[in-house]
């Protein structure tokens, strides 16, 4: 959920899940739990998304049994290694399938997708989320939920509240499942889709 238009994430593999489940029971408000969602991302007809070494563009179609959602993500700075934030632009749509037959029908192509289960907990002005993603594992994701001036300060704020659920992690997943599912597919970034 972006803050006026503008999503800053951070996102790590979790290694200690129930310790972290454990505390946000304790001492965080519950959102949603076991929430199923299905992302499709598509590429571009005459802009290829997946040209970079780093991409820093995607268009996701979401559908979950709460509705359906169309969102274009943009992170900053574009082609770096490392994103900052994102421009993200989301709104609901009556029927997933439809948008994606028109996406299809205007060229547009389809890339991944992402099966994954996720819970979600409010907690210090940010929204905890714990994803189960079929084929690549568990993962944690920080997302601040009021607006921060300076993006790099929000990473820092969302580290902190990381810390202080205990949660144990590996490296930081800076460009998103698609991404991870593409590359353990076997794709070579910076090439032709």
């Amino acid at each position: 959920m972006a803050s006026q238009d503008v999503e800053i994430e951070i996102k790590l593999p979790l290694l200690n899940e129930e310790k972290v489940v454990e505390f946000l029971e304790a001492k965080s408000k519950p959102k949603a739990k076991g929430i199923v969602q299905r992302d499709t991302y598509f590429n571009h007809p005459s802009r290829d998304f997946l040209s970079p070494k780093h991409p820093s563009e995607w268009l996701r179609v979401r559908e979950a049994k709460n509705g359906a959602s169309i969102t274009f993500k943009h992170y900053k700075p574009e082609g770096a290694a490392v994103h900052d934030y994102a421009d993200e632009f989301e709104t609901h749509v009556e029927s997933a399938e439809q948008i994606k037959k028109i996406l299809l029908n205007l060229g547009f192509r389809e890339l991944a997708v992402v099966d994954k289960s996720r819970d979600t907990w409010e907690f210090k002005d940010t929204e905890i989320a714990i994803d189960k993603v079929e084929g690549l594992g568990r993962f944690i994701e920080v997302e601040a939920l009021k607006h921060f001036d300076d993006p790099k300060e929000c990473r820092k704020y969302l580290y902190s509240v990381l810390k202080e659920l205990g949660a144990e992690c590996g490296p930081e997943e800076v460009y998103g499942y698609p991404y991870m599912i593409l590359k353990k597919n076997g794709y070579a970034f910076g090439g032709k889709a």
